[in-house]
C-alpha cells in the first residue's frame, strides 16, 4: 500500500461498485493490452493516464503484472480518511485520482505492482530471510539514531518486520518524514521504507524499476538490490 497501510478493501469495493454504476465511470485503456483500467474520476490536468500506462509497461517487466487483474482510478472517501494513495488487494489496484503529476501516478501504481509481485514470488523474495536480516539491522540502527535525537519507542518494534499501525504513526507523525529523511540518509532509500519489511521491498522496487537508481540502491541496500536484480531477469 502506498503511504499508509489499511484493511479497507471492503469499503473500497463498496465505493467502486456504487460509483462504477454511474455514467461517468468507464473503461479507459488496458495495461499490457489485457488489464482493464476503470476510471471513475479523471485525474487533474497534470496527470496523463495514457502516458503513465506506457511508462509502466516500459519500466516494469511484463511478468510483474501477472497477479494484477484490474486497475481502478477514482476519489473515494476511504482514501481521504486514511491518507492512502493506492491499494493492492486480491488482484486489484485502486489508485487515488487526485495526484499532482504523471510521475506520482506511475509511482503509486508501480508501488502496488510490487506488492502483487510479492504475492506471485513470495518464496524467492523472503524464504531465505537474508533481506529480513538486512532490514532488521537497519531498523536497529534507526533505533539508535532516534534515541540519540531524543525519540523513544518500544524497543521490540524496531526488531519487528510486520506492519504496525502505532509504529507507523510514530514515524509518520511524531518524528515526521522530513526529519526522518535527514536522519536516515544512507540507511533507507526513503522514510517509508522503514515502515515494514514489505514496504522496504516495495520502496526498493520503485527505486530499482521506476526511478532507475540501481547504483544508489545497491550501495544503500545491497541484499534488496540483489533480490530485485534477480527478479528483473525472471
Amino acid at each position: 500500500m502506498k503511504k499508509k497501510m489499511s484493511n479497507s478493501r471492503d469499503n473500497i469495493q463498496k465505493y467502486m461498485t456504487e460509483s462504477l454504476a454511474n455514467q461517468n465511470a468507464r473503461s479507459r485503456e488496458r495495461l499490457l493490452h489485457t488489464i482493464p483500467v476503470m476510471i471513475k474520476d479523471f485525474p487533474a490536468s497534470g496527470v496523463d493516464i495514457d502516458a503513465a500506462l506506457v511508462e509502466l509497461e516500459q519500466r516494469i517487466p511484463a511478468w510483474c503484472f501477472s497477479n494484477v487483474d484490474i486497475v481502478y482510478i477514482g476519489i473515494f472517501d476511504v482514501f481521504l480518511e486514511r491518507d492512502v494513495e493506492a491499494v493492492y488487494e486480491d488482484g486489484a489496484i485502486y489508485v487515488f485520482s487526485d495526484l499532482a503529476t504523471t510521475e506520482d501516478f506511475i509511482e503509486s501504481v508501480g508501488h502496488e505492482v510490487a506488492h502483487a509481485v510479492e504475492e506471485a514470488v513470495t518464496d524467492e523474495i523472503y524464504a531465505d530471510s537474508v533481506m529480513e536480516t538486512e532490514f532488521v539491522g537497519k531498523r536497529r540502527r534507526l533505533q539508535g539514531i532516534l534515541r540519540a535525537e531524543g525519540y523513544e519507542y518500544d524497543l521490540g518494534s524496531f526488531a519487528a518486520v510486520e506492519y504496525d499501525e502505532g509504529f507507523d504513526e510514530f514515524l509518520y507523525k511524531e518524528v515526521g518524514y522530513p526529519i526522518l529523511a535527514t536522519l536516515t540518509a544512507g540507511l533507507f532509500m526513503s522514510p517509508y521504507a522503514a515502515t515494514s519489511l514489505r514496504e522496504y521491498f516495495a520502496n526498493g522496487f520503485e527505486w530499482y524499476f521506476l526511478k532507475d537508481q540501481k547504483t544508489f540502491l545497491k550501495q544503500i541496500s545491497p541484499i534488496l538490490y540483489y533480490k530485485l536484480d534477480k527478479l528483473s531477469n525472471l
